[in-house]
């Protein structure tokens, strides 16, 4: 649906970690919650901003939110 509707690829698996320079939370899904905002960290390079557009994690464990 999402390849169809927004011409966007859907991964299938976890990405790699530490392979980005920011990681953007743009869905509440559970499994999100459950990564905590350090799990969600992993997945970027050292300093990788992590933007939390559905304000999952505590304002001060991510570096930008809505």
């Amino acid at each position: 649906m999402a390849k169809r509707e927004y011409g966007v690829d859907v991964m299938t698996s976890a990405p790699a970690a530490g392979q980005y320079d920011a990681v953007v939370l743009a869905v509440a899904h559970d499994q999100y919650r459950s990564l905590g905002p350090e799990g969600a960290r992993r997945y970027g390079r050292g300093n990788a901003l992590l933007y939390d557009i559905k304000s999952l994690y505590p304002r001060d464990a991510v570096d930008a939110r809505l």
